[in-house]
């Protein structure tokens, strides 16, 4: 591959999470817009509503790792486009939801797409990046050389 072809993919990947990014924020956005909305129509109060902004945290909270963790077995690529698929399918369900259950469910499994189609947390992104320092920093925040460290490695 040439280096003005690895050059151009860059941009296009940029390009691609950028845009992924966007409509997951657009979702928060209308989500947070739309709420006064749904406690008339679906007849939904207090709790309910909290369950349906609050879902979305309590999976990403659930999965961060673990989605990483596909990622790293099954391809970024092939998660990120599973993820925003899925991601596109829950908010079609979210959108026909009758019941403040319905919509929680949805908003559940648009939070487990997303987790999908964001850029990378997967534990060997994260090992290469430590790996790469030279120093580990201390709780005092200065740092020593590995090879000073007490575990000799």
């Amino acid at each position: 591959m040439l280096a003005t072809e690895k050059h151009r993919n860059r941009w296009r990947t940029l390009a691609v999470l950028s845009l992924s990014l966007v409509v997951i924020g657009l979702d928060n956005t209308v989500l947070n817009v739309a709420l006064p909305s749904l406690q008339e129509d679906l007849g939904v109060w207090g709790s309910t509503l909290q369950w349906v902004v609050d879902a979305y945290m309590l999976v990403f909270a659930g999965l961060l790792l673990a989605i990483g963790n596909l990622g790293d077995r099954h391809g970024r690529k092939r998660v990120l486009q599973l993820g925003l698929g899925v991601f596109g399918a829950a908010s079609v369900a979210g959108a026909f939801a009758e019941t403040g259950a319905q919509l929680i469910a949805a908003r559940a499994a648009m939070e487990s797409a997303r987790q999908r189609s964001c850029p990378p947390r997967s534990r060997s992104s994260w090992t290469s990046s430590r790996r790469r320092s030279a120093v580990r920093p201390s709780a005092s925040g200065r740092g020593w050389p590995r090879s000073a460290s007490a575990s000799g490695r």
